[in-house]
């Protein structure tokens, strides 16, 4: 079987069903010891609970020091004047990580993307509250790991692949982590990135996907 949503699931080999990140997807499945009976079965993809950690922490900050900031339901990213510039601010605490997995996503979802650009994480301290202001705003340091967005990123998940980054943290040690998110090129006359924040429906998030699940028979309508 497979699934029309392919981020989802997989039709790996006959009577093969490989499940990806972590959600559910529904596949109509044949039996291999009855060709003739088919059935829905629902899939729940990517392992144990407590491999999504939602952000602990998420602010906006603009260069005209105005309050834009935590609490709100959107988050801004622009680049452009230094009054009119915006940072996200991102903080995730990842403590109770797996110690063995496949990938690692961060994934944000995009309210609304004017234009073609790339995404800057830079890491930055975990030591800040959602009150901060761009003139005490912790400083940007390395580059941890950069995204293109564009308009086609708008209303969905952007989900971004930083399993390299993560394999180099010793989370065991220091498990907070934290990002400033930028836009590399200037955005002259283009409205504001909008991602949503921790407070809406559509929270950031760290996952930490397993190798996934394949089912190789349906017994029940419902697989789990």
């Amino acid at each position: 079987g497979a699934s029309r949503a392919g981020g989802v699931a997989a039709g790996a080999a006959p009577g093969k069903t490989t499940a990806r990140p972590r959600r559910e997807v529904s596949i109509a499945a044949r039996r291999k010891t009855k060709p003739a009976e088919i059935e829905n079965c629902r899939v729940v993809v990517g392992g144990a609970d407590g491999n999504s950690f939602v952000a602990a922490k998420g602010t906006s900050i603009r260069g005209s020091d105005a309050d834009i900031g935590g609490g709100n339901e959107l988050l801004e990213i622009k680049s452009e004047s230094a009054s009119y510039t915006r940072h996200m601010l991102l903080g995730f605490t990842l403590d109770a990580a797996p110690q063995s997995y496949s990938q690692v996503l961060l994934r944000i979802y995009a309210n609304s993307i004017g234009g073609s650009n790339t995404l800057n994480f830079n890491e930055i301290s975990f030591d800040w509250a959602e009150s901060v202001r761009w003139n005490n705003a912790p400083a940007s340091g390395s580059l941890a790991f950069s995204a293109p967005v564009t308009t086609a990123n708008n209303d969905s998940w952007l989900e971004i692949d930083i399993t390299e980054y993560v394999k180099g943290l010793d989370l065991a040690q220091q498990p907070n982590i934290a990002f400033c998110v930028s836009a590399a090129t200037v955005m002259q006359n283009q409205p504001e990135f909008r991602f949503y924040s921790r407070e809406s429906g559509y929270k950031p998030q760290i996952v930490f996907v397993n190798d996934g699940v394949t089912v190789t028979d349906i017994e029940s309508p419902s697989v789990r």
